[in-house]
Formats: structure tokens, sequence, C-alpha cells
């Protein structure tokens, strides 16, 4: 009985760090969401959202956009210069 008592515990203290994790990376993504919703480029805006927002694959993004990695560098480059500068106030 006691075992099961510590388990139940340690059950209950898991769960709530866990719950205190996800509002942690819900935040965090809330924040990413909207410093990305703040970039002016249409382009560098759905690279961004794609990669960092849906967590896709490089190769993923290439075949839906149908560009070049080169072309997706370069515009995830300026999109992340201008979440800075934003960011920073310029």
């Amino acid at each position: 009985e006691r075992d099961l008592s510590d388990a139940f515990a340690a059950i209950e203290t898991e769960s709530e760090r866990c719950a205190e994790t996800c509002a942690r990376c819900l935040r965090i993504m809330e924040r990413v969401q909207n410093a990305i919703n703040s970039v002016h480029d249409v382009d560098e805006r759905r690279v961004l959202r794609m990669r960092y927002v849906y967590g896709m694959r490089w190769e993923d993004i290439e075949t839906t956009l149908h560009y070049t990695r080169q072309w997706l560098d370069k515009v995830r480059r300026k999109g992340i210069q201008n979440l800075r500068m934003v960011n920073n106030g310029d």
C-alpha cells in the first residue's frame, strides 16, 4: 500500500512539473509567433513560421514552397534580421 501511495505522489509531482513546463513552452511559442507576425515580408514570415512554429524540416519546406535551399536560407537570414530589428525597436 505504501508503494502505491508513493507512486501516486510521484505521478502528481511529475504531472505538476509537466504542466509548468507546458505552460512555459506555450508562453515561449506565443512570443515566437508574435515576433514572426511582426515581420513585414510575407515570404520571410512564411519560412520562419514553417520552420520555427510548425517545426518543418528544410526539405519539406523546399517541397512545399517549390524553392531551393539557398533561397530559403537567404529568406530565413533576412527574416531573422528583421526580427532583431523589430525587437530592438529599429
